[in-house]
């Protein structure tokens, strides 16, 4: 039986791109292998899944630490960003519809029709 060589990836280049965001579909198409191959290897092998782990974390640490800065210069929008993601914040919308006079809705058919000239 013929097996397909294995392909030597590169882990720092995965954790790389991982880092940058990109999901396990383009990472496994910047790495020239399947989605089957990625997962099988994340599987199999305990330093790539880490390399990727790895490499989100980084990712993460990055934009967080560059959303606190943004924070201690008084950015209004990255303090309520921040709020919202991390302290449970929500802005509540409450839509009420109602009649006159505050009353039920009256829904009423129209009915048209189309009449012949005679």
């Amino acid at each position: 039986m013929i097996t397909k060589p294995t392909i030597e990836i590169d882990l720092k280049k995965v954790e790389g791109l991982a880092e940058r965001g990109l999901s396990r579909e383009q990472i496994a198409a910047a790495l020239g292998i399947s989605e089957t191959t990625l997962y099988s290897r994340q599987r199999e092998n305990e330093e790539f899944a880490e390399s990727i782990k790895r490499g989100r974390a980084k990712g993460v640490g990055f934009v967080a630490n560059k959303l606190m800065e943004q924070i201690a210069t008084g950015n209004i929008t990255a303090m309520i960003f921040y709020l919202k993601a991390q302290g449970q914040w929500r802005e509540v919308s409450q839509t009420q519809l109602t009649g006159a006079d505050d009353g039920p809705i009256q829904i009423s058919k129209i009915v048209r029709e189309i009449v012949k000239p005679q």
